[in-house]
């Protein structure tokens, strides 16, 4: 399905209107046009309220800041990744997840004092006991 169709209850000619208005506002000839500059507002949301995900979109950067002082917390001197719940170790990061300790959903930050690396298995098994409490 096409995204006009949706959008112009499958009448084309109206479609088809809008598109030469929308050509000739953008060549200057559409006389009633009103032309303003947009008033673009930028969230002020604070980033430890924002998901790992959301920090990556906005700043790779300090996403990898974040991530990189989680598994530092979580390594030993012999260059070991410890789970925080099931103990298991290995010097690979793709064996582990970050996690939020206290869950965003119950309001917990995106701080390093609240992420943990923990296996996928045990992650997997806390968010289904977490998703149980509910």
């Amino acid at each position: 399905m096409l995204g006009w169709q949706v959008l112009f209850s499958y009448e084309k000619l109206y479609f088809r209107k809008q598109l030469d208005i929308e050509t000739l506002k953008i060549e200057g000839l559409y006389t009633n046009a009103v032309v303003s500059t947009p008033n673009v507002i930028f969230d002020n949301i604070p980033i430890e309220k924002l998901s790992l995900y959301e920090i990556k979109e906005r700043d790779v950067i300090e996403y990898r800041r974040i991530k990189n002082a989680v598994f530092k917390k979580h390594t030993d001197a012999k260059g070991f990744i410890t789970c925080a719940i099931s103990g298991v170790k290995s010097q690979m990061r793709r064996d582990f997840q970050i996690d939020h300790v206290k869950p965003m959903s119950q309001g917990g930050l995106t701080t390093i004092d609240n992420l943990q690396v923990l296996t996928r298995k045990a992650h997997i098994e806390k968010t289904r006991k977490e998703n149980k409490k509910k």
